[in-house]
């Protein structure tokens, strides 16, 4: 059995196609303002089906010295901020888009989501389809994703 699901675009849920298309527009909407020192702009978008709520962020790269914040983590925060009560098992789907695709999480990110909830879906383009694998089953293996 494949750890990861490629979906043809047609075939996501509404909530899929949204958080999509969300992301999509965030990437697209981005200033060089907050890409000081990036190397790369990125999107996401999490869906948190329990309270019906789409949180989109973006990364930010203004500083060498502590680094940046990626995306997932700007998302994760933002959600937080948002709903201070928000439960670590609400925090279920999350797509993450870039300028180069597929885009997946750096090690720090997948620490954070992986601890979050193992069992989180992590959506990103690959082609003209839609990659989706549980968080659980990547953490961090690039590899595995780029050789199939």
């Amino acid at each position: 059995m494949s750890i990861y699901q490629l979906i043809n675009k047609e075939n996501l849920s509404d909530w899929e196609e949204k958080m999509m298309l969300l992301s999509n527009n965030c990437l697209d909407s981005q200033t060089q303002v907050w890409h000081i020192n990036s190397i790369k702009r990125v999107a996401s978008c999490i869906y948190i089906k329990s309270r019906n709520d789409f949180i989109v962020a973006q990364n930010i790269g203004i500083s060498n010295v502590t680094g940046s914040l990626c995306a997932e983590r700007s998302a994760i925060t933002a959600a937080v901020a948002k709903y201070p009560d928000l439960k670590f098992e609400e925090i279920t789907d999350i797509f993450i888009i870039g300028e180069n695709n597929p885009l997946l999480p750096c090690g720090v990110c997948c620490e954070w989501l992986y601890k979050i909830n193992p069992s989180m879906n992590l959506y990103t383009l690959k082609q003209d389809k839609v990659l989706k694998i549980k968080i659980s089953d990547y953490y961090g293996d690039e590899n595995t994703i780029e050789s199939r």
